[in-house]
């Protein structure tokens, strides 16, 4: 068979690339030559588990669910190290993984071991483009980072691990040896897996070393550490996030200085008094950053915005703007202030990408209305953050306003209240584009049922797949663009009374 397939290894490896993992493991056994296509595919992104995440509160209810636990994270343990092992026995597979995901979750005060054999493993990658570490135990030491360094150092291209304060965290002097590195995450994890606040000395010196070699363009950092930093960093930045700093003093000058090359900007924000900074700084700046192709400003816990007037204005001269996501976090009692924001939307002639907030007592057919109005027809993504105890629109009628994007392939819902459930209507009359339906922390695709032909949701994603969730889940980047910074923790605690296999959606 191997000789019928005359067309270029590049041409095979596309076609691969458009198949479902279960196509492409079959793939496998269908020759020698798809084999070696469909193995690079399928191991590409090999993900490592120490030990087992769980969502935040989740507790066993007996002594079989805790047996099961147990047996459950002995099982992973072995995979884990069964990959590891064979990473490191066989170079010419360790040769096709590019990306290498690590999810530590062992019992606090154990993971000498795991940390060994991820070393281990390290040594044994080296042509990794891609290092993704999330949790904290065991803790990612210099020692590890030195591995990493010396054997893929120079074709790095993105590091992500979690903020942890201490001088003795990441050696910065590693850091020197990454010399491609584009892509730098070093921001807090969701509440339940992020210690204490610590100083920031560590991360700001990584920052500034992974600078000097003029190669980053996107840098992601959470806490006080942006505020030290030299404006170095941001002189060829394309991508800026900042996640719950104590204070927004110098955003206005770190705006400045990432103009005009900055085109995607992402502020998530937890602290009371930033409201004010930042209305000064979109307010005195509305003519930095030109060339803004994503906006995101994520306020929660006990932040908000009760006048947006001014980030409206901060936007509305940004005509390549594509992707944007503002949730305010207004008390229903500022009801008469989200219309505001809703004016804005016409002014943004390339808007595909959106995820809105509005809250108050009761939603009329006249706010839908307005909703409607301003909603941009092209729109490809929606994220909803829905926030009414009463709701008198009915499902016919939103289900008009979805149809009319005709482009719409993603819509994902926020309820606080639970008075928009729209979740068999969406099944049964959805916009002919859309593909993938979220309420809260739940994800179906939309799909047929191969018995009647009739549309069916998929299997609920996994709590583990929302919370850690990738590019190549959604398989389109804007999606999980939308739905980035809105961690499991967030998405979940507006449903805190949700069964998770009793809801229609679960």
């Amino acid at each position: 068979m191997d000789g019928q397939l005359r067309l270029p290894l590049e041409i095979w490896g596309l076609v691969v690339g458009l198949l479902s993992k279960e196509d492409q493991k079959t793939c496998l056994f269908a020759s020698r030559v798809l084999g070696n296509v469909a193995r690079a595919r399928l191991f590409s992104h090999v993900t490592i588990l120490f030990g087992l995440w769980r969502p935040f509160g989740v507790e066993h209810k007996d002594d079989a669910a805790a047996a099961a636990y147990l047996n459950e994270i002995d099982q992973l343990s072995t995979s884990s190290w069964e990959i590891m092992r064979y990473i490191r026995r066989d170079a010419e597979f360790a040769k096709l993984i590019k990306k290498l995901s690590v999810r530590a979750h062992v019992p606090a005060g154990t993971g000498t071991y795991e940390r060994h054999c991820l070393i281990e493993t390290l040594e044994s990658l080296p042509s990794l483009t891609s290092f993704v570490y999330h949790g904290m135990f065991p803790l990612l030491q210099p020692e590890t980072i030195d591995a990493l360094a010396n054997t893929c150092g120079s074709v790095l291209t993105e590091f992500r691990a979690p903020v942890l304060g201490g001088r003795n965290w990441l050696g910065p002097a590693f850091f020197a040896k990454f010399t491609k590195l584009e892509k730098l995450v070093l921001v807090k994890e969701p509440y339940e897996d992020t210690p204490a606040r610590g100083d920031n000395w560590a991360a700001r010196a990584c920052i500034e070393k992974v600078a000097e070699t003029r190669m980053l363009r996107s840098l992601h950092i959470g806490g006080e550490a942006i505020w030290a930093l030299p404006v170095r960093p941001f002189a060829y930045l394309r991508e800026l996030v900042i996640q719950e700093p104590e204070n927004l003093g110098a955003i206005g000058l770190v705006l400045r200085h990432c103009s005009p090359h900055l085109q995607s900007v992402s502020l998530v924000l937890d602290n009371l008094w930033v409201e004010k900074y930042l209305n000064a700084a979109f307010d005195s700046d509305s003519k930095a950053l030109p060339n803004l192709r994503s906006f995101k400003l994520v306020m929660h816990g006990d932040s908000f915005n009760r006048y947006p007037s001014d980030v409206s204005d901060f936007l509305t001269n940004k005509k390549h703007l594509r992707r944007l996501d503002v949730d305010l976090n207004m008390d229903p009692a500022d009801a008469g202030v989200y219309p505001q924001f809703f004016e804005l939307l016409p002014a943004l002639p390339v808007l595909e990408v959106l995820g809105i907030s509005f809250s108050g007592y009761e939603f009329t057919s006249q706010k839908l209305k307005r909703l409607d109005e301003k909603l941009p027809l092209g729109l490809t993504a929606l994220l909803i953050h829905f926030d009414f105890e009463i709701n008198d629109v009915s499902a016919r009628d939103w289900m008009d306003v979805f149809r009319k994007r005709e482009s719409l392939r993603y819509l994902h819902i926020l309820d606080n209240h639970r008075t928009l459930d729209l979740k068999q209507q969406l099944l049964e009359d959805h916009p002919t584009a859309l593909e993938l339906v979220g309420y809260g922390p739940h994800l179906r695709w939309i799909e047929r049922d191969p018995a009647t032909g009739l549309p069916a949701y998929s299997p609920r994603w996994s709590d583990a797949k929302v919370r850690f969730r990738e590019v190549e889940d959604f398989g389109c980047e804007d999606w999980e663009w939308l739905l980035r910074n809105h961690d499991w923790g967030e998405l979940n605690s507006l449903y805190p009374g949700l069964p998770r296999e009793a809801d229609a959606l679960a």
